[in-house]
């Protein structure tokens, strides 16, 4: 189990198994990375991408890893 909770259910996430966020504000990166926990990469990244300067990658419950565009294949 994660110790991020779901707030739509009150049990832990289950929209990723790691979620990492960079960007230049690291508050901001942290509070990202919670979201893509609970809302997945399908839902989550899609957010990430409309922010300037902010990145993503994504490991989905399956371990495929997803990630945004600016990273592209690092």
């Amino acid at each position: 189990y994660h110790h991020i909770l779901d707030p739509r259910t009150g049990y832990p996430a289950e929209g990723a198994i790691s979620a990492t966020v960079v960007g230049p504000d690291a508050a901001l990166a942290d509070a990202l990375a919670t979201a893509l926990a609970v809302l997945g990469p399908e839902t989550g990244l899609p957010l990430v991408e409309e922010m300037p300067r902010f990145e993503a990658l994504v490991v989905d419950l399956e371990g495929a890893v997803h990630s945004t565009g600016g990273l592209g294949g690092r």
